[in-house]
């Protein structure tokens, strides 16, 4: 698999849709260390496991923890962006008005 294929497999998992995490939610956390994103891919990989999930139900086998990690950072990065954005579009609206 391609890294874009991997990413967008790990972003399918960490932003499930029926998951009601939001972007503010996800803006407050702290970035991932490469220990954290091993030990929770470790953890997803034995829940996996436990769930005795089809192949194609799976996380591919290629995420490694620092693609996890990377793409887990860049999410963060990508909500406290929007969050900025947001506020300063707001603060503009307000300024007009």
């Amino acid at each position: 698999m391609t890294k874009i294929e991997l990413t967008s497999a790990l972003l399918d998992y960490l932003r499930d849709p029926y998951d009601s995490v939001c972007d503010e939610d996800i803006a407050a956390l702290d970035f991932l260390t490469l220990d954290e994103a091993r030990g929770y891919l470790a953890d997803l990989r034995r829940d996996e496991d436990a769930a005795d999930l089809e192949p194609d139900e799976r996380l591919p086998q290629e995420v490694t923890p620092e693609l996890y990690m990377e793409v887990f950072n860049c999410e963060i990065s990508r909500c406290r962006h929007n969050l900025k954005v947001e506020q300063l579009a707001n603060q503009l609206a307000e300024e007009e008005g």
